[in-house]
């Protein structure tokens, strides 16, 4: 018989599947959304739904949600670009606010565009400086509206700027 001939008697072998075995308990699976208070802030982990039925700035009924982005008023390095956000609940009051920070925001940042644009192509140096003076001011209306957070990231926040009436909905960050 040759070679040929055995090698297309022989049976074929199937591999072998083995089983996975159980994850172990070194690597715990992370914890779900945690919302917990310390002093006058919201301590936000993996970032659950907050209640939008009520203001969290004030405590009233919300009559607006809103996304937020938490950002750092002291860090200009915060105030554009991409950052983790949040859903919170507004009364007309916050809301309004909220509304002309962001007008205030994105007009000042058009008109130091436009000036910073013109003043380059003219070769103005004095007001090169003022329109990027002005985009900066835009940039801390950006980011101080309307809870802030100076230690955001993916999956923890510290947010400010959080009413007594929304901080007692939930427990102190010692106990959990």
């Amino acid at each position: 018989m040759s070679s040929r001939a055995a090698a297309v008697s022989r049976p074929r072998t199937v591999p072998v599947i083995e089983p996975v075995p159980p994850e172990s308990e070194e690597f715990p699976h992370t914890a779900g959304p945690v919302v917990s208070r310390s002093g006058n802030s919201l301590i936000v982990e993996n970032y659950p739904d907050l209640p939008t039925d009520i203001c969290l700035k004030s405590g009233r009924p919300a009559t607006n949600q809103i996304v937020v982005s938490l950002r750092n008023p002291r860090n200009p390095l915060t105030w554009f670009g991409k950052r983790p956000e949040i859903e919170i609940g507004l009364c007309r009051k916050h809301y309004e606010n909220h509304s002309v920070a962001v007008a205030l925001t994105w007009s000042l940042f058009g008109v130091g565009m436009i000036l910073l644009v013109v003043s380059v192509l003219t070769f103005s140096y004095f007001s090169i400086l003022v329109g990027l003076v002005t985009i900066g001011v835009s940039g801390i209306f950006r980011a101080a509206s309307p809870v802030t957070s100076a230690d955001a990231t993916e999956d923890f926040a510290t947010v400010e700027g959080v009413s007594e009436k929304v901080l007692d909905l939930f427990p102190s960050y010692e106990d959990t």
